[in-house]
């Protein structure tokens, strides 16, 4: 990874995005929401947030190396009731943005 790709991960790693757990089938899932399919399974909430910081880190350098749109965190994480949540459209930094990491 060159250095610059390296500051970019580096940037995002610090972060902190929102977490969604819940009950499933198979134990608990958690998941990511700003992240598109980084979620995981797992037995208790400790593991959970083990197993998602892996998965975090993971998603995130396969889409700097791949120079793929990274996802500000933001999501909102209302409840189920839609009338309250108002409609969001996700920031995402884009490669072919001129902010300099």
């Amino acid at each position: 990874m060159t250095p610059m790709l390296n500051k970019k991960l580096n940037f995002f790693l610090r972060l902190q995005y929102p977490v969604r757990i819940v009950a499933g089938e198979d134990g608990l899932v958690g998941s990511l929401p700003d992240l598109p399919g980084c979620s995981v399974t797992a037995d208790s909430a400790p593991a959970v947030y083990a197993a998602l910081e892996m998965a975090r880190r993971r998603w995130l350098a396969e889409r700097v190396n791949a120079g793929d749109d990274i996802p500000m965190p933001n999501s909102f994480l209302a409840t189920d009731d839609t009338d309250s949540r108002e409609q969001v459209r996700p920031e995402v930094y884009s490669q072919r943005e001129a902010t300099p990491f």
